[in-house]
């Protein structure tokens, strides 16, 4: 059965949610699981960024969540990097860790129609492996949240995986995907989900509109986006600021 849905891409505006809806139709039919917490290795709480994007012409700044995969390079999201038109629209990206490490990062690769991004970013923080999902997995989803002092800490939550397939976004065509029950909240973009071993397998990049249930990239798609980049890697994406 092919169902259309309606999904909120997740995006954040300082300590504000603005939601762009989408439609995507999709496979199989969902059901709603309950989120829990967990605890993540060394690595994975190091590599795990939240990203502060400041936009051109003093837009409002953009939060998101982003996982470092390889030599100095993090996977994320598109849609907090782009304008309206789906152009670079970026001035300043600081990526930290919840920890002491707080640095600048560049996107050097983008393709907004599949809401991929990749960030050149410290060479000294540890990567965590792209792997592809199974039926048989449990998850955990890495977001940050805000402690008792109001600062945002690494948080590691269990997820439901709910499906594993192609999904189709109207007039752009398919991503390989998967559907989630978890606790996912504006400012969640980008946000690795993690196999039974730590690897990642997908990044979140919407939620239905009830708030309920979670998509992310699959990590394939990840996988495809670097062995571009490296074909590719003197084109660089040209911010409009």
């Amino acid at each position: 059965m092919r169902l259309t849905r309606s999904l909120h891409l997740l995006q954040r505006s300082g300590h504000r949610a603005r939601c762009i809806a989408i439609a995507v139709t999709v496979s199989a039919l969902l059901v709603l699981g309950l989120p829990g917490c967990g605890s993540g290795d060394d690595a994975l709480r190091a590599g795990t960024l939240q990203v502060s994007v400041d936009r051109c012409n003093g837009v409002a700044r953009q939060r998101a969540v982003a996982v470092v995969v390889g030599d100095a390079l993090a996977a994320t999201v598109a849609h907090p990097f782009v304008d309206d038109k789906g152009l670079l629209d970026v001035e300043r990206i600081t990526v930290t860790n919840g920890g002491d490490h707080s640095s600048a990062a560049t996107v050097v690769y983008l393709d907004p129609t599949r809401d991929l991004a990749l960030l050149r970013v410290d060479d000294t923080l540890p990567a965590t492996r792209l792997h592809d999902a199974t039926d048989d997995d449990t998850l955990r989803l890495a977001h940050y949240r805000p402690d008792d002092s109001g600062e945002a800490r690494l948080v590691i939550a269990e997820a439901q995986l709910l499906s594993n397939g192609s999904v189709s976004l109207e007039g752009v065509g398919e991503r390989d995907a998967l559907g989630l029950a978890a606790d996912i909240e504006p400012g969640d973009s980008g946000a690795p989900v993690l196999d039974d071993d730590g690897q990642v397998v997908g990044l979140v990049f919407a939620v239905d509109r009830d708030g309920k249930r979670g998509w992310a990239i699959a990590a394939s798609e990840y996988v495809a986006a670097m062995a571009q980049l490296e074909d590719n890697a003197d084109v660089a994406p040209v911010s409009r600021c």
